[in-house]
Order: structure tokens, then C-alpha cells, then sequence
């Protein structure tokens, strides 16, 4: 799964470049990470490459699987994976193009309107190879 551009080119100015690569990057090793480490099978909304605070982000979340919450269902009223943050960068020194993502998991109890969040794991995406971080852990690359 690729992601879309959301905003207008005109928006990211000089910043095209890395909108470019972020268009070409395939989600789905990423959201086969996410479904090994969690064992939860899901889908994805399309991946969304928008500029904010003069960064180019890639921001998605999965469809809802409080299905498969297990004794958490009894307690929550929603489930699924997010983006926490996300940056798609041009490295300083070498000029080579990636992006990071930080993995979440959200939450609704049932009792309260507010989502709540932890981190599941880090990801960057460079030099045409995923590599990954659980949460507490360096990058593996």
C-alpha cells in the first residue's frame, strides 16, 4: 500500500522531494511488522503524506479491532494502531532521504470520551530497507 498526498504541492514549497519519496514507499512490510509483533490481523486506512509545522509527515491508523481486544473488549469501546509522530527527512551529511514513524496503539474506554496511547515500536524506512525498534530497544537495521 503506497500513501496519498493530502495537501496541495503548493503547501510543501521546497519540500517536494520528500513527498516524492514518500509516495513511493510500500506501507505493507510495515503493517506485516505490526501484525507479527502484536499478532492482531487488521486492515489499514491509506497511509496520508501531509505537511505540518514545516515537516512532511506520513500519518495512517488501522480499522478498529476491539474484536480482537480479547478480555480488554469488556473495558474498551475502541482499539487500533496509529501514528504517534513521523518525519520523512533529508539526512544533513549524506543527503539520503527516510523516514521515521512511532508506532502507537489507541484506546477508548468505554466510560470515557478521551483516547489513550502507548508506544509499540519505532520504524524508519532508508535506503529502500525497513528496519524497526520495539518499544525500549535500539534500531535494528
Amino acid at each position: 500500500m503506497k500513501a496519498r498526498v493530502r495537501d496541495s504541492a503548493e503547501a510543501f514549497g521546497d519540500k517536494v522531494e520528500l513527498v516524492l519519496f514518500a509516495m513511493d514507499i510500500n506501507f505493507a512490510e510495515l503493517f506485516n511488522y505490526l501484525k507479527a509483533y502484536t499478532g492482531v490481523v487488521c486492515n489499514y486506512y491509506q497511509p496520508i503524506i501531509r505537511y505540518s509545522f514545516g515537516k512532511v509527515k506520513v500519518t495512517f491508523e488501522s480499522v478498529d479491532f476491539i474484536d480482537q481486544a480479547g478480555p480488554f473488549a469488556n473495558i474498551l469501546s475502541r482499539c487500533f494502531f496509529h501514528d504517534f509522530d513521523s518525519e520523512v527527512y533529508k539526512d544533513d551529511e549524506t543527503g539520503e532521504l527516510g523516514l521515521w514513524i512511532i508506532m502507537d496503539i489507541r484506546y477508548q474506554h468505554k466510560d470515557h470520551d478521551d483516547l489513550s496511547g502507548m508506544v509499540l515500536f519505532r520504524a524508519e524506512y532508508a535506503n529502500g530497507k525497513w528496519s524497526f525498534a520495539n518499544a525500549g530497544e535500539e534500531m535494528k537495521k
